[in-house]
């Protein structure tokens, strides 16, 4: 019963749904006509009754939490990509008999331990990582709740939708379906091989972090309904990493019709990607990589090189990849002691460059939300200590050597008033986060699209906000309206916003637009008017975000695309 969408990704079958909305809402109906025939949501009752739902491949067991939020942890949406599935695109889950007790998250995927960085540690990690997890307030399968799905971040090395910051069950409480899932990241997800090309009936390989995205948006479409979900009324939503995974949602071929709407939270898909097999921005082709990884992990004289590597434990894959974050360097040096395992412009998943495909208007003509915060930069910046202004610009000239002495200028760095390092923060957000973001927004507004740009400043009184300020991944807990659940004193003024940006959100995942009842308006953009919003200590409608600095990104950005071959 219903498509099978990992056939649909390995197969490269034509798009089912097109973006009209009478067609999305008639295979909407018909989807939620199959999954009734074969579903069930048991009543059940508050404080902690089992429940259990029929999905496509068998019956799962959650449990229903005291807010009343039913909870399903752990649901297995694709096979283990193990053995001989490994560098592989995502296969469907095999049919189980009986009940899969769905009530703790699977483990995090493979990966390197960042817990200074991102202060998670994951006691937990396997291959064998294909799960996604769903909180729902629906007290039936026909309530038919608009549906957010939250792709993590991590710079695609890290990460896992078991993450403390991504608990679904508050944003649940205002009445739509919250999934969250993994994916597979670093060389497990994105390393690419010419014989691993020659495997594919497309040709290509690498981007199977993206593939595993795609299937679970395919695997919502099959079986959201029978949580009381509408799979006519899909939003992914995403934070750096999982941000530019949206971004890159909205110009793959594969994931049309797939979801109805995207926030993209300090993501950077303006920004340089490696091609498949060409040299690009001064990198070389994927494939090459994935050859250079084969020998030092000596299958490449191996008879079946792609087999031998396929029998590597994981740990031995990773000594030779060392996946690196790219993080938001200022720099375009490349890294020394490891490498950025991302998505690939690889012909069929990605068809070019994603800066240019937005620039030329070739993305899903679906409602977004774009934004960044104030000190995007500090996170990557606490082991800068003492710098001066000359080393300040020395960074800025390597940088930008056509540009630097705009830069400066339009950062006043040698005013004496200014701190060096601030300006290094404020230069990697707006050059990775503000100015991508409002790019998007312009190319949506050239689309014909509805796009609404927001800046978000606010500074909690906490440990990290007095160290970090409005930090590269501060809003999240103000979007999932998830304050309680971590560790700082939750203040009165912290509520009041966490209320407003998620009311926001849920609104936008509802109707399509972030409007609402009792919220501060927020129009959407235009280049003409430049309208955005700003999350500080009071909600306030601006114009024209950061114009002078914004703009110079851009035109770096522009220029060092048409280049990229150089």
């Amino acid at each position: 019963m219903g498509r099978n969408y990992t056939n649909r990704i390995s197969n490269g079958l034509a798009p089912v749904c097109g973006y009209g909305l009478t067609l999305a809402i008639a295979i909407s109906a018909l989807i939620a006509v199959s999954i009734l025939a074969c579903s069930h949501v048991s009543a059940g009752s508050s404080g902690g009754d089992n429940l259990s739902v029929t999905t496509k491949s068998g019956e799962v067991l959650g449990l229903q939490l005291k807010s009343g939020i039913r909870m399903f942890k752990g649901i297995p949406f694709a096979a283990p990509p193990v053995g001989k599935l490994r560098w592989k695109p995502p296969q469907a889950v095999k049919v189980w008999a009986g009940v899969k007790k769905t009530q703790a998250f699977g483990p995090a995927c493979p990966q390197p331990d960042m817990s200074k960085l991102t202060f998670t540690k994951y006691k937990k990690m396997a291959e064998d990582c294909l799960y996604l997890n769903v909180w729902t307030p629906a007290k039936k399968n026909t309530d038919k709740l608009a549906v957010m799905v939250w792709i993590h971040g991590g710079g695609f090395i890290s990460g896992s939708a078991s993450d403390n910051f991504y608990d679904g069950q508050d944003l649940a409480r205002k009445n739509v379906v919250v999934v969250t899932f993994n994916y597979r990241i670093g060389p497990l997800g994105f390393l690419a091989h010419p014989l691993l090309s020659k495997e594919s009936k497309h040709g290509v390989s690498g981007n199977y972090g993206l593939l595993d995205q795609i299937a679970a948006l395919g695997w919502i479409q099959e079986n959201i309904a029978a949580f009381g979900g509408d799979p006519g009324r899909v939003t992914v939503f995403g934070e750096s990493g999982g941000g530019r995974s949206v971004a890159h949602l909205l110009i793959s071929p594969q994931s049309k019709g797939l979801f109805h709407g995207a926030i993209m939270q300090s993501s950077a898909v303006y920004r340089p990607i490696q091609h498949l097999r060409e040299s690009w921005y001064q990198r070389p082709g994927m494939e090459k990589v994935g050859e250079q990884i084969a020998k030092q992990l000596g299958s490449s004289k191996a008879k079946d090189p792609i087999a031998n590597m396929r029998a590597k434990t994981v740990d031995e894959i990773f000594a030779v990849a060392k996946p690196a974050l790219a993080g938001m360097s200022i720099s375009s040096k490349k890294k020394k002691n490891g490498f950025p395992f991302e998505p690939v412009a690889d012909g069929w998943v990605v068809p070019d460059d994603p800066s240019d495909l937005f620039d030329q208007q070739r993305m899903h003509r679906v409602p977004v939300i774009v934004g960044s915060n104030a000190d995007e930069g500090t996170l990557f910046l606490q082991k800068a200590k003492n710098i001066s202004v000359r080393g300040a610009r020395y960074y800025i000239k390597e940088a930008f050597p056509k540009y630097a002495d705009q830069v400066i200028g339009v950062y006043s760095l040698d005013s004496e008033k200014t701190n060096p390092k601030d300006v290094l923060n404020y230069i990697s957000g707006d050059m990775n986060c503000a100015a991508p973001m409002r790019s998007i927004a312009v190319n949506m507004e050239a689309a014909k699209s509805k796009a609404w740009l927001y800046f978000f400043s606010y500074v909690r009184n906490d440990f990290l906000g007095k160290r970090l300020g409005a930090w590269h991944g501060s809003e999240i807990r103000f979007a999932f309206n998830s304050l309680d659940r971590g560790r700082s004193r939750v203040e009165e003024r912290d509520r009041t916003l966490a209320d407003v940006v998620s009311s926001y959100w849920i609104n936008f995942a509802k109707n399509g637009d972030p409007n609402g009842p009792g919220l501060p308006r927020w129009q959407m953009y235009s280049s003409k008017a430049g309208h955005y919003i700003e999350f500080g200590e009071k909600v306030t409608e601006k114009q024209h975000l950061k114009r002078e600095s914004l703009n110079i990104f851009a035109r770096i950005e522009a220029e060092r695309r048409k280049n990229r071959r150089e």
